[in-house]
């Protein structure tokens, strides 16, 4: 890996806008708030220096982007998104000026120039390869606090890159889940790792993250692609009971819940019919709705609503979801309670 260090203006970053892929897959999803980002113009227009940005430059991408950052993702789009007057700034003044609630074309040219001309300092990376790339950025955050998701995304792995693909099945672009800091994955994530590991480990971010390691080898081709198969197939039919009862599986357990279910009975050569599924399921998932606040009244015998079962699902479905043994649980209620 190789390096170069740059200042670029910022009018010489909106220049080659089209030239820099902003998301790469282990960057994160944009997560700035407003206020975030009205104080990163308010520190450019008062001339405070900025951390450095990291971009990684291509001769010939297929994509035909010419960089990709690195690090300095959340900053870039806060600059671009300015200049394009998505936002306004918040409490800011230059001098005896106040410029509070201006978008940046409301400026005056001096202080647009100002901006526009405003140095940042850059370091491009070249021969560099994705190990490198990712080792780098897992360094440069650092410090930053990001979730376990995020974490996983940085980590080199034959499995990840895998995952990402299947991220594609029509399910979750229909499933309702608000894919924020990488939530798709997160969820995927859990599936994964209770396949691959029969549920005989809690479905912590450990787990998970030691298993994006521990496929992460060329060595394992076979084993992901196993696991892949059997996550595409669940995942294949979990799309059909989307449509019959859309947003359904917006909660993580619901969907890790019912991918268990539907495995298993395809592991046993069960015939489901999406249709009785989607059904009982729908039933299933509003009586846990109505009941989670007061799930003791399920096992009221006098008071019309003695359920046992749902009792027992509703306590291992809110206390410690991921402790193996109460996803043992929940999957036997499922099973007595789903009809195919």
């Amino acid at each position: 890996m190789k390096k170069q260090n740059l200042t670029w203006r910022i009018q010489d970053l909106v220049d080659e806008r089209k030239s820099i892929n902003p998301k790469p897959q282990y960057q994160r999803t944009e997560v700035w708030t407003l206020s975030r980002k009205q104080k990163l113009v308010d520190s450019i227009i008062k001339g405070f220096d900025l951390p450095k940005f990291y971009l990684r430059r291509f001769e010939d991408h297929p994509s035909g982007y010419i960089f990709e950052v690195t690090d300095g993702q959340q900053r870039m789009r806060a600059i671009w998104d300015f200049v394009d007057n998505i936002y306004k700034l918040g409490e800011t003044k230059i001098g005896d000026v106040k410029l509070n609630g201006l978008t940046f074309s409301e400026l005056s040219q001096e202080i647009r120039d100002i901006i526009l001309n405003f140095e940042l300092s850059f370091s491009e990376i070249y021969d560099a390869t994705e190990p490198e790339i990712n080792e780098l950025f897992a360094r440069l955050q650092q410090g930053v606090i990001l979730n376990p998701a995020e974490l996983r995304n940085a980590i080199p792995s034959i499995l990840g890159a895998e995952l990402k693909k299947l991220l594609s099945n029509p399910f979750f672009a229909s499933s309702k889940i608000v894919d924020k800091r990488f939530k798709h994955q997160e969820y995927l994530d859990h599936a994964a790792a209770l396949f691959f590991y029969q549920n005989n480990k809690d479905l912590k971010a450990k787990a998970m993250s030691e298993l994006y390691v521990q496929l992460s080898e060329e060595d394992a081709v076979d084993e992901v692609k196993e696991l892949v198969a059997k996550l595409k197939a669940s995942l294949d039919i979990l799309n059909k009971v989307n449509a019959q009862i859309p947003g359904y599986f917006r909660n993580k357990w619901a969907f890790v819940d019912v991918m268990n279910f539907i495995s298993k009975k395809i592991e046993k050569g069960e015939k489901i019919n999406v249709k009785n599924l989607s059904a009982s399921f729908k039933k299933f998932e509003d009586d846990r709705k109505n009941h989670t606040s007061k799930p003791q009244i399920l096992l009221d015998k006098d008071g019309g609503s003695f359920d046992p079962e749902l009792y027992k699902y509703i306590n291992a479905f809110n206390k410690d979801g991921a402790i193996k043994t109460n996803i043992d649980r929940r999957l036997q209620v499922l099973d007595a309670k789903l009809l195919l």
